[in-house]
């Protein structure tokens, strides 16, 4: 359960799949900033794998066109590059100040770590024009693949499930995603299609591009240029941890101070809650 302060919805425009949309009647979306709210704190950062904590956080944050909570089961069904891109925006709404990502030069001689900003790249325009369709069609060897895009759900199964190696791994991701199995012989023969072809990371990589999104970039140090995988899923629950970890000290040092509870401050708005401790560390200080 929501609140009852104002927890300042606003509408938030993404492309969803328009067969979630008729399944669960969805007309549109709202979201509201991570860390406004005292549910936000039950999230446990260290306890889950990302899959969970993605959700969780959705859950918390989105909100119908009416305002009401999203089905867990709708959040599990979107695509995993809808997840990624939803939840980095929801990071980029919610901080208060930009941290680059960092990277490390793939220069032996070099090896320096540098930073980019995401906002400012070109990844940014990648993001919110990602490609909405749900069936991707894709040629392996001598046969046309229809692959469905991966899903939070498989994305579960996936990570619950123990593999002998990275080939046979990416088998089963083939298998659960291929939407015209009826048109081939059977797994057997498919199996032998993939395990045949030398384009299966690329066709991975084309079913959902943020999955996996890579980039080439220009080392600033040495101007090296080299491809990099971009992990926006990791870095957006990074970001929203550190919204967390912020909200948590504020509470310690204004309960410590105000004998506050931990309801109370989190209900106050965020210049009040920063105006206080500015008066403490001004206190202190003298």
């Amino acid at each position: 359960m929501l609140s009852k302060r104002n927890i300042n919805l606003q509408p938030f425009d993404t492309d969803i799949p328009e067969s979630l949309k008729q399944k669960y009647s969805l007309n549109g979306l709202q979201i509201r900033n991570f860390g406004l709210d005292i549910s936000d704190l039950e999230i446990n950062f260290n306890k889950y794998t990302s899959g969970i904590i993605t959700t969780q956080i959705l859950f918390k944050c989105l909100r119908d066109e009416k305002g009401e909570e999203l089905s867990n089961k709708l959040l599990w069904e979107l695509p995993i590059g809808k997840r990624i891109e939803i939840l980095f925006r929801l990071a980029i709404l919610s901080i208060d100040h930009y941290q680059d990502y960092e990277l490390k030069c793939k220069n032996d001689s070099c090896l320096q770590e540098f930073g980019i900003n995401i906002i400012k790249s070109e990844i940014i325009d990648f993001i919110t024009k990602n490609n909405n369709s749900e069936i991707t069609s894709v040629q392996i060897s001598d046969f046309k693949l229809l692959l469905r895009k991966p899903n939070g759900l498989d994305q579960l199964k996936w990570s619950n499930t123990k593999y002998k190696n990275a080939h046979e791994a990416i088998i089963d991701f083939i298998l659960t995603l291929i939407n015209n199995k009826k048109e081939l012989e059977n797994d057997d023969a498919i199996k032998k299609i993939i395990s045949t072809s030398k384009d299966i990371s690329l066709a991975l990589d084309e079913i959902d591009p943020l999955v996996n999104l890579k980039t080439t970039l220009k080392c600033p140090y040495c101007d090296w240029m080299d491809d990099y995988f971009i992990d926006l899923n990791e870095f957006a629950l990074f970001l929203l941890s550190d919204i967390q970890k912020n909200l948590l000290y504020t509470i310690h040092s204004l309960a410590i101070f105000y004998h506050w509870s931990e309801r109370d401050i989190v209900a106050l708005p965020g210049w009040r809650r920063n105006y206080y401790l500015k008066l403490i560390e001004s206190e202190v200080g003298n």
